[in-house]
């Protein structure tokens, strides 16, 4: 099963694109990156959603 989340650090193991790619996208608003107890997760699903043009 995939995760549902990851770290924006893991982002070039998941996603193939840098860590500093993740922070620009959700810069210009086209992804969230989500507080929980201090650690950065991003939603997968919205990422890839992102990366093939689609909405979530």
């Amino acid at each position: 099963m995939a995760p549902q989340t990851c770290r924006p650090s893991d982002a070039p193991a998941v996603f193939s694109v840098s860590r500093a790619t993740i922070y620009r996208w959700a810069n210009a608003g086209h992804i969230t990156i989500y507080k929980h107890t201090g650690i950065s997760l991003i939603v997968v699903r919205e990422v890839v959603a992102y990366i093939r043009g689609s909405e979530v």
